[in-house]
């Protein structure tokens, strides 16, 4: 049955046609509109890849249809269809359910996905130690005239080296593993923010290894030079060459003052590390992190790195120290000022990352530091609650002590101690005592 609003304005424009003798073509209700062609050959268009899946009809305005034939998205639709009825739509459609199945990973992406952490943090402190050893030996190196003609380097560069390398170390296994490439880092972290545990000696491995295997990729670069600056052909003395690899304090200085020298400089390099993951601080972007990291190495090396040659990393110094000592330095790189490689250049940083974790977490840090350990004393007040609890009362019957008494200690309740306070129970009409206990300065 045809509307009566459409017939009057289709007798009316063909009147108004005839009278002006002008054509005028009529489009009907089920006649397509020029956008409804034009997006019905979008649809074929789409559609032409052998696509199972057919474009739904849209339906015309005003006219309803029920809920379950509302056209969705492909993705929607499959997520309300039992698995057996897309399986079923999965075979009419000629596709082998088999082939739908993402591949299984290959060999390689397996290893990865075991290693990736080790790999990461080795070859991060491997970039490390390599950049930092080589800028030592090139300074040094480039200095004597049987090397090279003209110096490579001051003491700026030395700062601006190591820096790099810390920066670049950070950038190869941020992403991964967190970037710690520091032994002392990751026990500073397993202590203050739940690092796992168990993670700790497999970290320490591989920035241990990592360090030998950078300060070996250096001295095999720059052994020929060594040669010539020792003057023959694998002569090795620690006190000319032996220093371009570990650490080696100045004469003047005692072990007990490169002790407190590591032990600050690392506690203002730990701050600012845990400085730059404080979300609630003025923490960089996250790819940014690094070059924070950057200019703080570059201004304690610049500023107090002089008379320690600055550890700052126990995996920097026990690396390259067991290279020299496998290249035929001996074993007096373990005996130099008493035993300095471990009382000084491992004990050094571990207590100086884990004093400045301390200071940060405890007097700065916000809430918004995920996992701090500092932030966890509802713990501990639920314990100490809980003891409080299980403690007996020595005389059970004062309990409607006044304001007054229980101010007052004495010798059966003394200062300190908490009482049961008393309330009626409005229902009953009977004192009970409760189990919440206020403290007698309180009242």
């Amino acid at each position: 049955m045809m509307d009566p609003v459409y017939s009057q304005s289709r007798s009316r424009s063909s009147s108004h046609a005839s009278s002006s003798g002008q054509s005028v073509i009529l489009n009907t209700p089920n006649d397509p509109t020029p956008e409804e062609k034009v997006r019905s050959r979008e649809h074929e268009e789409l559609l032409s890849d052998g696509s199972p899946f057919k474009a739904p009809r849209l339906p015309e305005i005003g006219y309803e249809l029920p809920y379950n034939e509302l056209p969705r998205s492909e993705i929607d639709r499959q997520r309300q269809i039992p698995p057996h009825h897309n399986l079923a739509h999965t075979y009419h459609a000629g596709v082998d359910p088999a082939a739908s199945k993402p591949p299984s990973p290959s060999l390689v992406v397996k290893f990865k996905r075991a290693t990736r952490v080790f790999w990461a943090e080795f070859f991060g402190t491997a970039v490390l130690a390599l950049f930092g050893t080589a800028v030592n030996n090139q300074v040094a190196l480039s200095n004597s005239p049987l090397v090279s003609n003209a110096p490579a380097g001051t003491y700026l560069s030395v700062s601006f080296g190591w820096a790099l390398a810390v920066m670049l170390g950070v950038f190869v296994s941020g992403g991964v593993s967190g970037g710690h490439i520091n032994p002392a880092i990751t026990l500073s972290m397993a202590i203050f923010r739940r690092f796992p545990w168990y993670k700790v000696p497999v970290y320490w491995l591989a920035q241990i290894s990592g360090a030998v295997f950078g300060a070996g990729l250096t001295y095999w670069n720059y052994s020929t030079a060594i040669n010539l600056y020792e003057g023959g052909t694998g002569a090795r003395t620690i006190e000319k060459t032996g220093g371009l690899f570990f650490t080696n304090p100045l004469p003047y200085t005692t072990n007990y003052l490169c002790f407190y020298n590591e032990v600050l400089m690392t506690a203002i390099l730990m701050i600012f590390v845990v400085a730059v993951g404080d979300e609630g601080n003025t923490a960089p972007p996250k790819n940014l992190g690094p070059f924070v990291v950057f200019w703080v190495v570059f201004g304690l090396a610049s500023t107090l790195g002089m008379q320690t040659s600055f550890a700052l990393n126990p995996a920097r110094d026990l690396g390259p120290r067991i290279v020299t000592w496998l290249a035929g330095y001996g074993g007096g790189v373990w005996s130099v000022r008493s035993s300095y490689w471990f009382s000084v250049a491992i004990l050094g940083p571990v207590f100086g990352a884990i004093l400045g974790c301390f200071v940060y977490d405890f007097f700065i840090a916000t809430e918004r530091v995920p996992d701090c350990a500092m932030h966890r004393t509802r713990d501990i007040r639920a314990l100490v609650k809980k003891f409080r609890d299980i403690t007996p009362l020595k005389d059970p019957e004062q309990t409607n002590l006044t304001k007054y008494e229980r101010q007052r200690p004495s010798r059966d309740f003394p200062a300190g101690r908490r009482l049961p306070t008393t309330h009626v129970d409005e229902t009953s009409s009977a004192r009970t005592t409760s189990h919440r206990y206020n403290s007698l300065t309180r009242g």
